[in-house]
């Protein structure tokens, strides 16, 4: 990795978030690399995995579409600060598999993201989306996982 002009900043809207594009920023300001903010929603068949009749499964996916815009403002705002080289980027499907389509598609340089969540026996079946990046991503990952100050 000689150059870094695009970084690709994952964000799940934790509160590990604004420590996750912290570490970015480092890394963006070194660089003066464009920072990609993405946030996957996940389709909402995958989310539920059963059929609701009296749910509208294309009703609650656009409120969650609404409602992952409105946090990722208000996570700009308090996160980025006045660094302005950046975009921000709302998609749907399984976090890791579009994840990497994104990091492939836009000719990311790395991807920084948090390496916490899944623990325990939930870790052990299901692996951790940052898991399923490092193994599948063509780009190198940075995993952030202790906060940052």
């Amino acid at each position: 990795m000689n150059k870094v002009e695009k970084i690709l900043v994952p964000v799940d809207f934790s509160e590990m978030s604004s420590k996750i594009i912290n570490a970015a920023l480092v890394l963006a300001r070194a660089f003066n690399a464009r920072v990609y903010l993405l946030h996957v929603v996940h389709e909402p068949a995958d989310t539920a995995g059963f059929y609701f009749p009296h749910i509208s499964l294309d009703k609650l996916h656009e409120d969650m579409k609404e409602g992952a815009q409105k946090m990722m403002r208000k996570l700009v705002i308090e996160a980025m600060g006045t660094y302005d080289n950046f975009e921000v980027a709302i998609i749907s499907g399984i976090p890791h598999q579009k994840i990497v389509q994104f990091a492939r598609e836009n000719g990311m340089d790395v991807i920084v993201m948090g390496a916490v969540g899944r623990t325990g026996l939930d870790r052990v079946f299901f692996g951790s989306t940052v898991d399923k990046v490092i193994k599948s991503s063509g780009v190198p990952v940075l995993a952030v996982k202790a906060p940052l100050a």
